[in-house]
């Protein structure tokens, strides 16, 4: 691994635990052993090395979700690929779902331009689908953004909350019934039906 790569592993991992105001240049410097002056050769600052992060990483999402996506395939599997994309990848990038939590969390506070960018493909990819969905007759109109928050604060908030949902099992003394420590797979599943429900025309 590079020392910019480093530096960007560990900005990170920082960012996803501490946030972006509660991470300073030191924090990234001092486990990556370097200096700043390092690495302030590698990002102009710290805003720099955010939007580098979340930039990168987001353009990956919406490249996966655009190649997951056939404009030939039938628009419930299309929206399931959709779903499909962004629990694994948030899943198998914890760091990335804590992030974007954060974020959302915080009316996108410190997100930059170009990262927003980047959730606008994701957001013109599912106006897409269901365009292509109404004009079939399988889907009633709606507003892409509104599904847009549903499906990806829907993601986000499961992945981020699987360690709090043990707990709560653990915890549980009789006054929940439901299963709050369902698995990742389970939860998608469900979270996939209940927003094809919300799409059907005949829902």
């Amino acid at each position: 691994m590079s020392k910019k790569e480093l530096i960007i592993a560990t900005a990170k991992k920082l960012f996803a635990a501490n946030g972006f105001a509660g991470t300073s240049i030191d924090d990234i410097a001092k486990p990556c052993k370097v200096t700043k002056s390092s690495l302030y050769y590698h990002f102009k600052d710290k805003n720099q090395l955010y939007e580098t992060i979340l930039e990168s990483d987001l353009q990956k999402l919406a490249d996966k979700i655009e190649r997951s996506v056939d404009g030939d395939l039938d628009e419930q599997i299309q929206i399931q690929h959709y779903i499909q994309v962004l629990v694994i990848t948030f899943e198998h990038d914890r760091e990335l779902a804590s992030i974007f939590m954060r974020e959302m969390s915080n009316g996108a506070e410190h997100m930059p331009p170009s990262a927003i960018k980047q959730m606008l493909r994701t957001l013109n990819i599912l106006a897409g689908i269901i365009s292509q969905g109404i004009d079939s007759g399988a889907f009633r109109p709606v507003e892409p953004m509104v599904m847009q928050m549903m499906i990806i604060g829907s993601v986000a908030f499961l992945i981020n909350t699987e360690n709090l949902r043990k707990k709560v099992k653990a915890n549980n003394t009789g006054v929940t019934t439901t299963n709050v420590a369902m698995s990742i797979q389970n939860a998608s599943e469900q979270i996939t039906a209940m927003i094809l429900q919300a799409l059907k025309r005949n829902s």
